[in-house]
Order: C-alpha cells, then structure tokens, then sequence
C-alpha cells in the first residue's frame, strides 16, 4: 500500500474534510462518495483487520507527506507495529509529498522490488509453452 499509513489512518480528518468538500461542490457526486467511504470507515476495526493478512504486504510513504494528515509521521510513530504485523515499510523520498510518492518513477521500483523479492517466476514458469500453463 502506497501513500497511506496501514495503521492509524485518519479516517476522521478526511470524512471531516470532503463533507466540507462536498458541502462547497454539492454538483460533484464523486465527493459525496469519498464521504460515504469515510463514513464507513469510522467504526473500522483497522489494527484488528490489517492483523489478519497473510500476504506479502508492502506499506510505503513519501517523507515530505507531512501536511493536514501527517501521513509520514502516523507511519514513522506505528512503524515498529506495523512491521511486527508482517509488512515490509518503506520510506520514498520525490520531494513532492502525497502525490510525488505514488508517480511511477517513485512507486515502480520500490513496488518491483517487492514484487521481485515476493513473486518472481522462473522464465519456465511463466512462459506459455513452460509449467505455468
């Protein structure tokens, strides 16, 4: 996961700010779904339900992803629960917070080396004439 702390995420902040959205751009329908999602969330058992992945899991965050949500800092102060929970983290630096983080020159090797270290296949395996049939 990518840009988003897998423990602690602001869940309220962000239901608080797009209602504000939504209540300013009532004719934008897709706020209103960003604050059903939310809404949704707020009850969430988040630490229970991240505890029961088994799968390779990945948390990555920007360091400059430090505004309103403080993104870097709820990752940094959940870091060692996290890692005990089974998810490799990591820190990405773009220089542009948020949305630097997940732009593919930043996000694809930092996902493809996890995937590598995960996932990765023998040319056998994943060829249509090999075993991967």
């Amino acid at each position: 996961m990518g840009g988003w702390p897998v423990i602690d995420g602001p869940y309220k902040l962000l239901l608080e700010s797009v209602r504000k959205l939504h209540q300013e751009s009532p004719e934008r329908r897709e706020i209103g779904r960003y604050a059903q999602y939310y809404e949704s969330l707020q009850d969430w058992p988040e630490r229970a339900e991240v505890g029961k992945l088994t799968c390779p899991r990945l948390n990555y965050i920007d360091v400059s992803d430090g505004d309103d949500t403080d993104f870097i800092g709820r990752f940094r102060r959940n870091k060692k629960t996290i890692e005990a929970l089974g998810w490799e983290t990591v820190e990405v630096n773009s220089g542009d917070g948020h949305f630097g983080g997940v732009m593919p020159d930043i996000a694809c090797p930092v996902i493809r080396t996890f995937l590598d270290k995960h996932y990765t296949r023998t040319k056998e395996e994943t060829s249509i004439e090999g075993k991967g049939r």
